[in-house]
């Protein structure tokens, strides 16, 4: 069943929609409520309206994610679902290469008011290749389903308790483009996807296109995908709208038909939602941003800091043996430095007023080992 699906798959991107720039991958644990109604389907293929409320709590830093989540669902019709869920996800770059090693990994668990139960646990191991604008990525996927359904009614299609096994294993590919690069955050990102499964000797290609776009406040995605089996040919997509209202609460617009869950024998449908995102200040703050400044150009990674009282700031990093380069004023106090920096994972801090250094509040800091604080800084291919 899906009544938020749009939702839960964009709310990362609320901390940068909300600011509208630059976000610090800080590893702050982040705690979310998503709550939010409309109509949806359930597993049984019956449409109603319904309510949802769903709960989660993520970790991020420069080199992967946890999030572990919750859902419960309240339909009209009476019945209702409750579901767990946990993903992660690992980067490896490979040292003076454009490649990284990449592992997601997926695991869920759903009941029902109706003696139906679902569980589903899946890993993508993949390389992935990163080219100024374009990023693309190669793997497997492998995934098990399990269903355990209970004597419900002679009506309905679960009318004799059974457990169901399925399992999946095949290639995907896909990749992204960033169509446009506006700063601060924002821009225009284009992507791709292709999954080749085999489901119980059944051949099952899924090809999903999308678009999404972040403009200040605001954050729109759209995808567009096609089904294809020997028993089998569903098109299939949605759209949704974020709208960040602060850095805590965002509102959430969306609307998706989806096709069957070949694992776990769910039936495919509709849903149109809208709802509110609550989220806790205490996830990734804001970088510095300067005012009145054009956005860097193409190549080069824009390192800011706060400092409106300095007379003169520089930045130094490892990539020139931490030789100070000066640092530019905005009108609004941040001191701003364009730079070409090698991809790859760095540390830097700026230096005030020729004798003190700092890092920038929301940047990651670690200790540089002579009694002081380093930022670190991870630079792609993509360096805007």
């Amino acid at each position: 069943m899906r009544l938020l699906p749009a939702l839960l798959a964009i709310t990362p991107a609320f901390a940068a929609a909300a600011a509208g720039r630059a976000v610090a991958q800080t590893p702050t644990p982040v705690a979310q409520l998503v709550v939010g109604g409309g109509s949806a389907t359930d597993v049984r293929g019956l449409s109603s309206s319904a309510i949802t409320a769903a709960p989660s709590v993520a970790l991020a830093w420069p080199r992967g994610f946890l999030r572990l989540g919750a859902t419960g669902t309240q339909f009209t019709t009476g019945s209702w679902a409750l579901g767990g869920s946990a993903s992660a996800g690992l980067r490896a770059p490979i040292a003076a290469t454009p490649l990284a090693l990449t592992l997601d990994a997926t695991g869920s668990a759903t009941t029902t008011s109706y003696r139906a139960s679902f569980a589903t646990i899946g890993a993508t191991p993949a390389v992935e290749v990163g080219f100024s604008r374009v990023a693309l990525f190669a793997g497997v996927r492998a995934a098990e389903g399990r269903t355990t359904l209970g004597t419900i009614a002679p009506a309905t299609p679960f009318a004799s308790p059974t457990t169901l096994t399925h399992g999946s294993f095949g290639p995907v590919f896909g990749g992204r483009v960033t169509l446009a690069s506006l700063g601060g955050g924002d821009g225009v990102v284009l992507g791709y996807r292709e999954d080749h499964a085999r489901v119980d000797s059944v051949g099952v290609t899924d090809r999903v296109g999308s678009l999404s776009l972040i403009r200040g406040a605001v954050t729109l995605t759209g995808n567009l995908g096609v089904r294809s089996a020997a028993d089998e040919r569903a098109t299939f997509g949605g759209m949704s709208a974020l709208v960040a209202l602060s850095r805590v609460v965002a509102l959430q617009l969306g609307a998706e038909s989806y096709p069957g869950d070949r694992l776990t024998g769910a039936l495919g449908g509709h849903a149109i939602s809208a709802g509110f995102v609550l989220r806790t200040p205490s996830g990734p703050r804001p970088l510095p941003r300067p005012s009145d400044v054009a956005p860097p150009a193409r190549g080069l990674t824009r390192l800011a800091i706060r400092a409106p009282d300095a007379r003169t700031v520089e930045v130094a990093g490892d990539w020139t043996d931490w030789r100070p380069v000066p640092a530019a004023r905005a009108p609004n106090g941040v001191w701003y430095a364009d730079l070409a920096i090698p991809a790859g994972e760095h540390r830097y801090a700026f230096r005030i007023d020729g004798k003190e250094w700092r890092v920038p509040r929301g940047a990651i800091a670690s200790d540089d080992g002579v009694g002081g604080k380093s930022a670190w800084l991870t630079v792609s291919r993509a360096a805007n």
